[in-house]
């Protein structure tokens, strides 16, 4: 009988070696029992394009980290609309005449939010201005937000996401450096370094009513600590957050090509223990085995 190939997926970006997409995905894939490997592959920004022309017919998908998000979108041949908008994406998928994107980080930071605060978002900062930042910038728009402040180590590198986020009707967009701690609003996202995260950058935020931190490695972060021991509500938006949420994640995408409903992934090792669980997490039972690493080469 002759096996068929195993379908390869993956998580690109620079650096890649803390991600937890890999843990997350071959739990999913076991528990699905679907015959497939993901691994995650250091590539360099500048590097994406030459790194999927590379690829051999039996990788079918690739999850995008940063730096890479723009330079998704501009080698796809064909490009979803939240990805426009958002200048970038997270997601691409393998089609017949090339690579398909999508931004899955928009519906999976509303998702997020919601899921921990119900109240109004009528301003919100944004901790960086990368590709991260705009798509969270588009989610909160969405939420209601019409006054979004970007507080950016370097402002002089920012105009790219106040393009985007200027681009909303009815949104007014400034730019400050982040050394400034000018916080407003009732949500604070989070997507620069734990190193840049400064006592008086934590001490800024006390105010906001969520915190939705985008890093998780290390964890907690100051910041997330600082609004766990302030009862404050907080939001996780890491890989494990947003996978979660199976309508909105990479997960079902990029496997299938298309949405469907995702199975109940099972929980993947203890490397996710010391991430908090959200409020509404299922009893994930533990995982049966899984694929092993094995090698990141893209044969």
């Amino acid at each position: 009988m002759i096996t068929p190939a195993r379908l390869r997926f993956g998580v690109v970006g620079d650096p890649i070696a803390h991600s937890l997409s890999p843990a997350l995905h071959r739990a999913g894939y076991d528990a699905a029992r679907v015959y497939a490997r993901y691994d995650a592959v250091q590539v360099p920004a500048g590097g994406l394009r030459a790194f999927v022309a590379d690829l051999l017919p039996v990788w079918r998908g690739l999850s995008v980290t940063a730096p890479l998000k723009r330079e998704a979108l501009e080698l796809a041949t064909r490009v979803s609309e939240r990805a426009i908008r958002a200048g970038g994406a997270n997601t691409l998928v393998r089609t017949d005449d090339g690579w398909e994107a999508d931004n899955t980080d928009l519906p999976g930071a509303v998702a997020a939010i919601r899921e921990r605060y119900d109240g109004p978002v009528r301003a919100a900062t944004i901790l960086g201005a990368g590709a991260t930042a705009a798509s969270t910038g588009l989610a909160l728009a969405e939420l209601g937000a019409r006054t979004l402040r970007l507080l950016a180590r370097d402002p002089s590198r920012a105009e790219a996401t106040a393009e985007v986020l200027r681009r909303v009707e009815g949104v007014v967009v400034d730019v400050l450096p982040l050394e400034s701690s000018a916080v407003v609003g009732e949500v604070v996202v989070s997507t620069v370094p734990a190193a840049a995260q400064t006592e008086a950058l934590v001490a800024a935020t006390r105010d906001a009513a969520v915190l939705f931190e985008v890093v998780y490695d290390p964890w907690p972060t100051r910041l997330a600590a600082a609004a766990a021991g302030g009862g404050r509500r907080w939001c996780p938006g890491s890989t494990c957050s947003c996978t979660r949420r199976c309508s909105s994640s990479p997960c079902s995408l990029v496997t299938t090509g298309h949405w469907t409903p995702c199975v109940r992934p099972v929980r993947p090792r203890s490397r996710l223990d010391s991430l908090p669980a959200c409020t509404s997490s299922p009893p994930w039972p533990a995982p049966s085995s899984a694929p092993s690493a094995g090698s990141s080469s893209r044969s």
